[in-house]
């Protein structure tokens, strides 16, 4: 109670204080969340990429991904010792004429898979309606869950891909990655989406490799013995990844970090102005016994309590933000924030050390004041 009448004594400047740290924490929570959701959609592509080397045809001096592999290409991939299975695909920029092209993460994609090779990583995921994609499905799609919601579809519902009428057969579960964003479809739709139907045509392909085999190795020898390709084996991807996530995670911290040295800024001219105020009241606590560390307990308690009450203002309107925020952009099928229980942990604790480590400075003045001459003060 001690704490919070002391706060009280000057109310205008301990709300402004906890106003400067709520700022903090709000931008805190708010690109926080954007940190979650784009480590959740990172952390799920990781698992994708630790099942399977990709292999991707060069480029022929045309754009990125225009290249194509060959019957050869495939064959040859198929022939090498280890492989256990290459699975072709095609994948196709989805054409959505909404009118709402900001995206996070991959852009809505039609990948095109031959489910009779055996291997579909796609069953992995969990179908939330209706059922998962087969080889007899020739003009069916599965939905991801943000692509089902920018079409308003439901399962039976036919839909237009990029000008080809599809039976929505399922819609996935939601898995904050790049799945949520795309339609699966036969690879031989997918052909004849690209105008090559009875063709081999494939984009990339994706090869498993057989148990206990080492996949590195087997990455070495596809780029050495297949001619015209790029190979992503799962330790390149992996190095891919943590570069990006650690880019990210640097510029999004980097902005929340200026927010938060406001907000502790804040609380130590708060805390030294109480003191320069409170000068003879501690000559007074001293002079009847009041220790050193009582002091510094005392004031501590303050600002820490400054720092939890911004803090809890801050995660509460930012949480309500992002919920906002998510709510808008969910009809197009899209959430761009994620406040997981990590993230409001981690920023109750921080807001909390945040105004104790603010509050070490003018804690340790205060401790260090002569008694005598603090009682001559009026």
């Amino acid at each position: 109670m001690d704490v919070l009448r002391n706060l009280a004594r000057q109310k205008g400047r301990s709300l402004l204080t906890i106003g400067g740290v709520f700022v903090g924490i709000l931008a805190l929570t708010v690109l926080g969340a954007m940190v979650e959701r784009i480590n959740a959609m990172l952390s799920l592509t990781e698992r994708f990429f630790a099942a399977q080397i990709m292999v991707m045809p060069k480029p022929r001096g045309e754009a990125m991904g225009r290249g194509v592999f060959t019957q050869e290409h495939l064959k040859k991939m198929a022939e090498l010792e280890g492989v256990r299975a290459v699975v072709p695909r095609i994948n196709i920029m989805l054409d959505l004429d909404d009118g709402f092209a900001f995206t996070l993460g991959l852009p809505p994609m039609i990948q095109a898979v031959d489910l009779q090779s055996g291997h579909n990583e796609w069953q992995s995921l969990k179908v939330r309606h209706g059922r998962m994609l087969t080889e007899e499905d020739e003009k069916g799609t599965v939905l991801g869950s943000d692509l089902a919601k920018r079409f308003e579809a439901q399962v039976g519902d036919t839909i237009s891909l990029n000008g080809e009428e599809f039976e929505v057969v399922g819609i996935l579960e939601k898995t904050l990655s790049g799945p949520d964003n795309m339609a699966l479809i036969n690879i031989d739709a997918g052909r004849q989406l690209m105008g090559a139907a009875g063709s081999s045509l494939a984009t990339s392909a994706a090869v498993v490799w057989e148990p206990d085999f080492d996949p590195e190795e087997l990455a070495r020898v596809l780029q050495q013995q297949v001619a015209d390709v790029l190979v992503l084996s799962p330790k390149a991807a992996q190095e891919i990844l943590d570069q990006a996530v650690l880019v990210i995670n640097l510029v999004i911290w980097g902005a929340a970090a200026v927010a938060l040295v406001v907000g502790g800024l804040a609380v130590i001219n708060t805390m030294m102005m109480s003191i320069s105020e409170r000068i003879r009241e501690i000559g007074v606590k001293m002079a009847i016994g009041a220790r050193p560390r009582t002091i510094v307990k005392e004031f501590l308690l303050e600002s820490g309590t400054i720092g939890l009450a911004g803090g809890v203002l801050g995660l509460g309107i930012g949480s309500f933000l992002v919920r906002i925020g998510n709510q808008l952009t969910a009809t197009r099928g899209l959430e761009i924030f994620y406040v997981s229980p990590r993230l409001i942990v981690l920023t109750l604790l921080f807001s909390v050390l945040l105004g104790v480590l603010a509050g070490i400075y003018p804690a340790y003045r205060a401790a260090r004041l002569d008694c005598v001459e603090a009682l001559r003060r009026e």
